[in-house]
């Protein structure tokens, strides 16, 4: 065997290495994202995860009055709770509406999305004039989701899928 041809079998055997090593690859991948496909088919089982977070956090939003962005009462309106017995809570005089939006039990759900908050019907009406701060100050019970609110929900979905939300991707993504 010549110099020439000795090195060109070891240039074959080195490729052929890299081609089982990245069909060994593949293969490793190609069951990831089987296995990624199984558990995005069907995300119902992270839903009680996910309703935790979403109670929790409506929760800190009545405690802390949506973060301070709730107008306090008027002075004649804890009086009036006050003689009623009542909360002095904004939006928790008769507590309806705080165990509607605070419930982890959610309103409509399938594999592929879920939904909590108050169901159609129920007796909260009195919220939407709070909402859109029609003859009482503007409070909203169930405000957009902070960006921490938002990530806290996406890692309870990835750890489902089986990603590691706090380790980066190649290319940063």
């Amino acid at each position: 065997m010549t110099a020439a041809s000795h090195y060109a079998s070891k240039q074959r055997s080195k490729a052929r290495g890299r081609a089982i090593d990245s069909q060994g690859t593949a293969a490793v991948l190609t069951d990831r994202l089987d296995q990624l496909v199984d558990a995005a088919s069907d995300l119902s089982p992270v839903w009680p995860a996910v309703a935790k977070v979403w109670a929790e956090r409506q929760q800190m939003i009545f405690k802390t009055g949506s973060n301070g962005r709730w107008a306090p009462l008027r002075a004649a309106t804890i009086i009036r709770k006050h003689r009623e017995g009542v909360s002095t809570e904004p939006l928790v005089e008769t507590r309806t509406l705080i165990k509607a939006v605070t419930s982890e039990t959610p309103r409509a759900s399938s594999p592929h999305f879920v939904v909590f908050g108050p169901s159609k019907g129920e007796a909260i009406d009195y919220a939407k004039f709070h909402m859109r701060g029609m003859g009482n100050p503007q409070r909203h019970p169930v405000p957009r989701f902070t960006p921490t609110e938002r990530k806290r929900m996406i890692e309870k979905i990835s750890e489902h899928l089986g990603f590691n939300p706090s380790t980066p991707t190649r290319g940063g993504a």
